[in-house]
């Protein structure tokens, strides 16, 4: 098949992981066979005409495994999405025609997330009778906004499938958005391939106990609950660690929280990883945590699965799928619950199975499974148009 993805998000140089999913679900999606090519948004916001001759001008195309890579640029001059709906469009149509001409049409259209990719992608099915599909991720939509119900309601049903990664964030676009839910499938995101290297015998590189929590440093991650619950535990339990991966405007803050509690030598800040750097740093943990207050889905937690590696996190929404009894604990966002989960994981460690672990999560998630799950979405599309 002929897929154009259209995320709303996308890495810009080889040491960015923003969107890496999206890159690496449409580098697997090649790898299956098909015809693979990603127009990636690249958006700059400005009030400055210098500026916007600077952006418009440098688009650029590269060819990424096999994976054909479209940059189209935008200047976002009100920092307002809609405000800025009719250039996004134009650029886009003229872009699409040139790309028609040279490539042929697409089957199927890929939208991730609806604020940019869904909204092109409706736009452009509707000018050129093309069918889309759109698997949402962002945490934003599950934040149930009012203002933006009826925008969002419209490009999901007019979709012809609206992929979900997970049962709860299907649940928020069902009842809020009331999309239809014959419309609604839950397909979660696939593990890089990356991690199906086998590590978990290296647990042991730390002489602590170590729990590890990679996440960007915002307010949604919740890092000082994580923070301050781990201060308590480790007056009890001297011989554990929390090791913290991740980068975000909440750095100083949460520097100025680890020397206020006096954790300089028992939580390490490791800065931003890249995904070579998370693989070592989840085989070399005990368990993982995870303390958001919304997740739609969790990559870090099946990331941590495929290394035999048991896991903790707060309920959230996403995670409800993915943690079970066998692997780890799911808890309310409070801190007495998250402390009693890491102190039940420190001293009954020895129960989880990691083989297992490892095992169920390639079986759930593994690129073979979840592409042969989108191209039966992607059939089905194609034959209702």
């Amino acid at each position: 098949m002929h897929i154009l993805i259209f995320p709303s998000w996308y890495p810009s140089n080889p040491e960015d992981i923003s969107g890496i999913f999206f890159k690496e679900q449409a580098i697997a999606l090649s790898n299956a066979g098909h015809f693979i090519s990603v127009l990636k948004p690249q958006i700059s916001v400005s009030k400055n005409p210098i500026d916007w001759s600077k952006t418009l001008n440098n688009r650029r195309f590269t060819i990424d495994q096999n994976v054909k890579t479209f940059s189209l640029n935008f200047i976002n001059w009100s920092g307002m999405f809609l405000r800025n709906e009719n250039s996004r469009v134009h650029s886009a149509r003229k872009w699409f025609r040139k790309y028609i001409n040279k490539y042929g049409r697409p089957d199927v259209i890929h939208a991730h997330s609806t604020y940019w990719g869904g909204f092109l992608a409706n736009n452009i099915s509707k000018e050129f009778d093309i069918p889309y599909i759109i698997t949402e991720h962002a945490s934003d939509i599950a934040r149930c906004r009012s203002e933006s119900k009826t925008f969002l309601k419209t490009i999901y049903n007019e979709s012809s499938k609206v992929v979900c990664v997970s049962t709860f964030l299907m649940n928020v676009l069902n009842n809020f958005y009331e999309v239809d839910s014959k419309k609604t499938i839950v397909i979660p995101n696939l593990l890089s391939e990356l991690f199906n290297e086998n590590k978990i015998n290296k647990n042991d590189s730390h002489e602590r106990f170590t729990f590890l929590n990679i996440a960007e440093l915002s307010i949604k991650k919740r890092h000082h609950l994580l923070i301050e619950a781990f201060a308590k535990l480790v007056k009890l339990h001297a011989n554990i660690e929390l090791r913290i991966g991740g980068f975000g405007i909440l750095r100083s803050q949460i520097e100025n929280l680890i020397k206020h509690l006096n954790l300089e030598t028992s939580v390490i800040l490791l800065g931003k990883l890249d995904r070579e750097k998370v693989l070592e740093e989840i085989a070399a943990c005990n368990a993982f945590v995870l303390s958001s207050e919304i997740e739609t889905f969790g990559v870090v937690l099946i990331e941590a699965l495929s290394q035999g590696k048991p896991i903790i996190a707060t309920d959230s929404g996403g995670p409800r799928d993915i943690v079970t009894e066998s692997n780890g604990f799911l808890v309310s966002l409070n801190e007495e619950d998250l402390i009693e989960a890491m102190e039940n994981m420190y001293m009954n460690y020895s129960q989880f199975d990691q083989n297992k672990i490892r095992e169920d999560g390639l079986n759930k998630y593994n690129s073979r499974i979840i592409i042969s799950r989108l191209e039966s979405v992607y059939k089905e599309a194609i034959n209702i148009r």
